[in-house]
């Protein structure tokens, strides 16, 4: 997912939503990487208002992890595109995962 945040542009493209489907339909993906992945499939220039909602209580969760609160963060401060200080989070996760 952070891989599909560092090169979106508007909306995710077509070859971005099926890595998304696939996180979706994977049973070993948790709640909050489905969720995730969903609110990504439909960024249209931004979050809508009720993502935004999910995405804040993600946020507020202690129990979620740096990774899942580093793509809820910049999900939710996307206008167009991630700002620059997100993109940077996201690919020093990618550079992390050991995917």
């Amino acid at each position: 997912m952070a891989s599909v945040l560092t090169e979106l542009n508007h909306f995710p493209s077509a070859e971005h939503k099926k890595s998304l489907a696939a996180i979706i339909e994977n049973t070993s993906s948790t709640d909050s990487e489905k969720l995730l992945a969903e609110i990504i499939t439909r960024i249209a220039h931004k979050a809508s208002a009720a993502d935004k909602e999910k995405l804040n209580k993600i946020l507020s969760d202690t129990s979620e992890t740096k990774a899942i609160k580093t793509i809820a963060k910049a999900i939710l401060n996307t206008v167009h595109k991630p700002q620059d200080e997100d993109i940077k989070a996201l690919k020093a996760l990618i550079g992390s995962s050991s995917d």
